[in-house]
């Protein structure tokens, strides 16, 4: 498990921009372009992720198209079955239609990707997830692995929840 501030990236296309730019940053960045790989990746990851971006459209195994459905359902899978404190950003560039139906499904925040603002917005949720689960996980320690003590699980969620309260600095946002 890392000591990094941990993102899931699900997005159809590989290698994007941002998950570049927070690799560089020095976060523990993990990227998936098939829903179900992210879920399997959420479940074996479980505790060490803090913040996953998931684009709205991606495409399900064999189907070989765009689903507009993908990403919400890949986030109503990873709140209500594999791990509820975990930050879920969604992006998309097709209209902000489906934000309602995200916000009731548990994301932290819906952002459009075509707009100017896309990045800051982006920065901004990213670290106000990642501060948001980390403070449930330091509460409840959910996600815990079995082979890790409590105390060494809650040493890597401080160090993590510092590299996160360090971002949300440098983006002016309090803490």
């Amino acid at each position: 498990m890392s000591n990094s501030l941990g993102i899931l990236i699900a997005e159809d296309e590989e290698n994007t921009i941002i998950y570049q730019t927070y690799k560089r940053m020095g976060f523990d960045v993990v990227g998936h372009q098939m829903p179900s790989d992210a879920l399997d990746c959420v479940r074996e990851r479980r505790g060490s992720l803090d913040v996953g971006i998931i684009d709205l459209w991606m495409n399900w195994p064999g189907q070989g198209k765009l689903d507009k459905e993908a990403g919400l359902v890949l986030l109503k899978k990873i709140k209500s079955e594999i791990d509820p404190d975990l930050g879920v950003v969604v992006l998309t560039g097709h209209g902000s239609e489906p934000e309602e139906d995200c916000r009731k499904a548990g994301a932290s925040a819906f952002i459009l990707k075509a707009t100017t603002e896309t990045w800051d917005l982006l920065d901004v949720a990213v670290a106000k997830a990642a501060i948001e689960s980390l403070q449930k996980r330091l509460t409840t320690l959910s996600g815990r692995p079995a082979n890790l003590s409590e105390n060494a699980f809650r040493d890597q969620l401080e160090e993590r929840m510092a590299q996160a309260k360090a971002f949300a600095q440098k983006l002016n946002i309090p803490t």
